[in-house]
Order: C-alpha cells, then structure tokens, then sequence
C-alpha cells in the first residue's frame, strides 16, 4: 500500500527529488475547496430581427462569397459577428436577437460563393476571411467593431485570419480548433493517422467540396440545383485534395501553411476556447499551447475544457457555446463590463469527480511532477524498481481496437466518464506496468510524459503509450494516450510548452542498438480513486487509430542499462488541492445534461478478426432520410479498415457515401462519393447516375 505525505511538504517539494517523491502518492488530499458552477444568467432576445439572403461579398481578386445576413430589425449600427467556413448557411438568430450582425459567409467553391475550393485552410481561404472580417466592418450597419467565431473549421479559420491582424478584428470565441495540423490531426508524435482517411476526411468532403444538391435561394427557402452541384464536382480541386496530405510526412512549409503554431508571433486577439478531451487524434493540446502564448503576451483569454468529442458534442456536463461566446463578444466588442476579465482564465472539469473547477493559469502553479520508474516485473513505483531484467514483446496491427479511436467514430456515453470498453484485451498483448493500489484519491492534471529507453529488431516502429485506470474488480479504463515513430525520435512535434516544438530530420534506427523515446501524452485532468491503481502500457500498435507500421517487429524497453537505474521513467502530473478556495467558475451549461445511452440512429461498428485469412476489420455503417424539394435524398454511409494479421502488415480503409435523389415523375439520381486508401496512398472517385436505381 502506497503511503502519502502531508501536504506542505508537497508544496515545498522540488521535482526530481527521489526521496520525497516516493512519499507522493500515498499523500492524502484534503477535500477540494470549490462550489458549484455559478450558471450563467439565460441573455433574453431584445431585438427582432430581418435576415438578407444572398448577399455577395467583394474578394479583393474580384470572387464574390456568399453570404447571409441576420441583422436587429431597427435601425442604427451594430457590432458584427462572423462565421465563416465551407459548410452552409444554416440561418442563426441568436447573436441578432441580441443587439449584434450576424454575418454566416461560405468559403469560395462552395454554396452560391464563386470560384473554385482547391484545398482546405490554405492561404487564399484566410485572405478571403479577412476580406469578409474587414467589409463586415465598412458596412452602414456596423459600428466597426467584429468578433469571429465558431466550431471545428470554422474555429480553425478563424484563429487563422486573427493572425492575419484584419484591423477591424476585436475577439475571437472558438471551440475545436486545433493549431497544429501535422503534431494534432495527421501525424501526432509522427505516427500516421487514420482519421483524415475515414469518417472524418472522407465524409467531410461531403459536406464542402462536393456539397449539394439542396442550396439557399434568394428568398432564404432551399432550392434543388443540380447543375450547380455538377459544377462543384467538375470544377473543385477535390481529386488531389489528398495527395499532399499523404506524402508530407515530415513538418514542412506545406505543414506551416496551414497551421497556427507558425503564426503565434502576430496572434494577440481576446480570444474564448472551448477543448475537449475527447477531440479527434491530438486535436485539443493546442488550445493549452494558444493559451500560455497569449498569456505570455499579456492578452485577455478564458480557456474551457470539459469531458467532450469534436464540436463540445457530448451527453452530459455540455457548454451552451452560443451563451458562452454572447459574454465574451459582449466585453470586446459592445465594451460591456461583464466581469469576464476579472474572472480566472482556466475553467477544467475533473473526470471522475465531476467537478468542474476554475485556475489562475495553465500549467496548475501548484502541479508536482511525480516521477514512477518502470519495473521489469511490471511494477510502476517512485522507488527503484527490485526486478531490473527487459521486458520484450511483440508488435502486433491490431492492438488498439478494445480503445477505439477518439471523436464522431464511436458514440460516447457519460455516467462519471465516457464508456470505453476494457483495455484488458489490448494490455494482454502490450507491456504494462502497474502501481500497487492508492491509499488515497490522487488527480492528475495536465500532461504526462514517459521516458523509455528501448531496441527492436526493425530500422522503423511505433510506440503507443496509455495511461489507464485499474479498478478494483480489475477492469482498465483508459485515461490519455500519446504515439511516437522511431523516426521522429528526435523531434518533440506534441509538446508540452510553445518553446518545446523541435522539429528533426528523421533518421532509422539501427536494429538491436538502444534509443531513447520521450513522449507527451494528452492534457487531461482526472482523478484516480483510492483502492484504484495506475497502468502504463506500451505497444506498438493503437489500430484503428493510427496507420499500422508495415515492418514486423519486436521491441524490447529496458529499465536498466550498464548498472544505470532509472533509465525508464514515467511523470505524472500530480495536482493538490488549493491551499485556498477557488473562485467558482460561471458557466453557460445546458440544461439537458442527463446521461444518456448511445442513440439507437447512431452509426453501427463491429470489429470482425477473420480467423481464417488472418485478418481484422473495424466496421461501420449508418442510414438516413431527409426531405429536400420535391422529394427525399436517402444516405447510406459506410467504412471499413481491413488490416492483414501476418507480415507484412498491410491497411485498407474504405469509405463510401452514396446519395439516392428520389422525386416523384423524375428518374432517380445517385452519386457515390468513395475514397480508398492502401499504401500507395487515397483515391477519391465519384460515380454519377441519372437513371432509374433498381
């Protein structure tokens, strides 16, 4: 049984000092001093509102951007907000109702937006969101003064023409934005991905390059254009939209284009983020890496992050984003005293102990680094391990599947966490390492980093490194998780502060020699319960997640190296209680936070291990009927990741959305959009047919 030390020593403890860390985990905590959410008072609608339909706006190469207007039905001039992203015009009232311009403006290529949509985030789309921030500004309607906001793309554009320095730009309020595409999203730690090659990328394209064929029309009422929608896919640069994702496999200028990491140097916008722990790959470190930029800086911000997919989305403990963003456009751009600024900038919540709790700054002031060394009998303790002998195992592609990937690939259920299945199926064929069980409650906030020294036989593998939770009935539920490619040892492209980026030149490793790997893994904040135990587990595989490495391999860490102890490692972030209490945070939370189970309508996955052909298949499907102008359009969407059990490992991923146009007198049409993805890299084809379907 571990034993805890009394709190001032922790707070007095210097990281790295072995002694007292031993002591750590068997401290108790007092209980937390923190009340409950203040919520926000409910903004009642002050304003009717008229809504413009069709408005084009002047690109400064002379492309016009759709866009619709929603402004206070009475006359005078009003702050703007804007949202501006490839996805539609879903028409919002909200902001207008509350005495601002809404202005919803639809990137070039897509909806009535002239021009052609060659790529996603590349430096023409955030000239153009300047260009729209800076004429919402001229308007006779504007006082000159405008907020950008919005989720996912939206929020990734936004923080993008922020850092353009549009001079009418006065707040920013974003959820889901990522800053770091090819650390966050494509290759965290170097690892491929699988995300932009599934649901996430091929069903995205969907709903921006190809979109159609059901448009706004002048009167705001939809319309059924098909030959705009021929157009859209005869025209937009969708076939080598890939291409450049897939062979950019190192950090480079195609990379730093797109991300926001490269432009901190003229981001200084009042900025709202809205993270959750539960986006797509890495997606949400960044917001903590934008937040100690703009704190640098000296920049008013407020940091949210709660227990959510992409988008907040989420059954339970969800943020009303629009209420939220209201207050914050509220300070910056009408110059009202909300007391925002006045608050604590950091707003976390603690899974597993359901709380959500407010902080001065991020990382926690008060965090120790708590140091466990990894024994080769499995153990995971503060003190020097008693079995120093290496631990070896053996790469196997499907280690993952008991996990599940992050994001919209699964649906997620909150009781005191998301509901992941067991890891125990997946930690059989990994190395673990395992404290004995707490005597107290310990959380843990912030970012864990282990350290490992390890050999293979290949010239190239991947680690996956977990952080789980170990119940007392023995199940294993996961908590964080980071990735590394041998190649990529030497660069740090998830870190842990801004001024820890590196970026190397890969290199292979040479079978049998040791090398060092140093991982992050995701920002959490969680509380591990007493009689729980903590679990490190090290694979070379987490499929479906990631691409899996095509080499065989067996890998080999070491705890212990020429009579040198220590020399694999794991740190966690250990987060006392506040000496002091903490100011209760004030949020806009909706009011439907019941748990729920999964929705029936959801997509279906099953994972099928064809015994057979030595195969295995992450699977997944999902139907759906909407009614557009004169008739339906029926979707069926499906993907499947096939993966060989056998060297050499191969991958296929396979995505298909085919769309039915049934309307009465007229013959049925059906597209089907496609992309497969081997090892030569995506292929995106898109079959058309204007003929009855049998």
């Amino acid at each position: 049984m571990l034993r805890l030390a009394p709190l001032e020593p922790c707070l007095r403890i210097a990281a790295g000092v072995t002694a007292v860390l031993a002591q750590l985990l068997s401290w108790a905590p007092p209980a937390a001093a923190q009340s409950a959410p203040v919520p926000l008072p409910p903004a009642p609608a002050t304003h009717e509102v008229t809504i413009d339909h069709e408005v084009l706006i002047p690109m400064r190469d002379g492309t016009r951007l759709g866009a619709t207007i929603v402004r206070p039905r009475a006359p005078g001039r009003y702050p703007v907000v804007v949202r501006y992203e490839p996805y539609g015009r879903t028409v919002m009232t909200y902001f207008a109702e509350r005495g601002y311009v809404t202005v919803l403006a639809e990137g070039r290529g897509t909806g009535s937006s002239g021009g052609i949509m060659a790529d996603y985030f590349d430096a023409i789309s955030f000239r153009d969101g300047y260009d729209v921030v800076e004429w919402a500004a001229a308007q006779p309607w504007s006082t000159g003064k405008v907020g950008l906001w919005g989720i996912s793309y939206g929020a990734i554009n936004a923080t993008r023409i922020a850092a353009l320095r549009p001079p009418h730009l006065a707040a920013v309020a974003v959820n889901s934005s990522y800053a770091n595409f090819f650390g966050d999203h494509f290759f965290p730690g170097g690892v491929r991905s699988n995300h932009p090659y599934v649901w996430h990328g091929g069903g995205n394209m969907l709903s921006t390059m190809l979109r159609g064929p059901v448009y706004p029309g002048a009167d705001g009422q939809p319309v059924l254009d098909l030959e705009r929608w021929r157009q859209r896919i005869r025209d937009n640069k969708w076939e080598g939209y890939y291409t450049p994702q897939w062979t950019h496999d190192q950090y480079d200028a195609y990379w730093e284009e797109k991300d926001l990491r490269s432009k901190y140097a003229t981001y200084e916008v009042p900025t709202l983020q809205v993270g959750n722990y539960f986006d797509h790959a890495r997606n949400h470190d960044e917001a903590y890496l934008t937040y100690q930029v703009l704190k640098a800086k000296g920049i008013p911000q407020q940091l949210i992050v709660g227990p959510w997919t992409h988008g907040g989305g989420g059954p339970a403990h969800t943020i009303d984003f629009p209420r939220t963003a209201l207050g914050w456009f509220d300070q910056f751009l009408r110059g009202i005293d909300t007391g925002i600024t006045r608050e604590p900038p950091v707003t976390l919540f603690v899974m597993r102990q359901n709380m959500w709790r407010t902080e001065d700054t991020w990382p926690i002031a008060r965090t120790v680094p708590t140091t466990f060394q990894l024994g080769g009998d499995g153990t995971l303790a503060t003190a020097p391990p008693r079995d120093t002998s290496s631990r070896r195992f053996v790469y196997r592609p499907w280690v993952g599947s008991a996990a599940g990937p992050y994001g919209t690939w699964f649906n997620a259920q909150y009781d005191e966490y998301l509901v992941l299945p067991d890891q125990r199926a997946d930690e059989g064929e990994s190395l673990t390492f395992t404290t004995d069980p707490l005597s107290a409650d310990v959380e843990s906030t912030g970012m864990p980093e282990i350290s490992f020294l390890a050999t293979s036989t290949a010239t190239n593998t991947d680690f996956s490194i977990k952080l789980s939770d170990v119940f007392p009935d023995g199940r294993s539920a996961l908590v964080t998780r980071g990735w590394i490619n041998s190649a990529h040892r030497e660069s740090n492209v998830n870190p842990r502060t801004p001024g820890d980026w590196r970026v190397a030149p890969t290199s292979a490793i040479t079978p049998g020699v040791a090398a060092r790997y140093r991982v992050t893994l995701q920002n959490v904040s969680y509380r591990f319960r007493k009689g729980h135990r903590l679990r490190v587990t090290i694979a070379s595989s987490d499929w479906p997640s990631n691409w899996p490495n095509p080499l065989p391999a067996t890998n080999t860490v070491h705890v212990a190296q020429g009579g040198t102890i220590g020399v694999s490692t794991f740190t966690l972030p250990v987060v006392p209680a506040s000496p002091t209490p903490r100011p209760a945070p004030r949020l806009a939370l909706r009011t439907s936070d019941a748990p729920r189970a999964p929705s029936p309508n959801g997509p279906r996955i099953q994972i099928v291990h064809d015994l057979s052909t030595s195969t295995v298949s992450y699977q997944s499907d999902r139907r759906s009927e909407r009614a557009v102008p004169g008739g339906t359009m029926e979707q069926v969407e499906a993907w499947r990741v096939d993966g060989t059990k056998a060297p050499p490992y191969r991958q296929v991923i396979d995505y298909a959305n085919t769309q039915t146009l049934r309307r009465p007198g007229f013959p049925d049409l059906r597209v089907t959009w496609r992309v497969r993805t081997d090892s030569a890299g995506p292929k995106a084809t898109v079959e058309w047919f204007e003929r009855p379907i049998p």
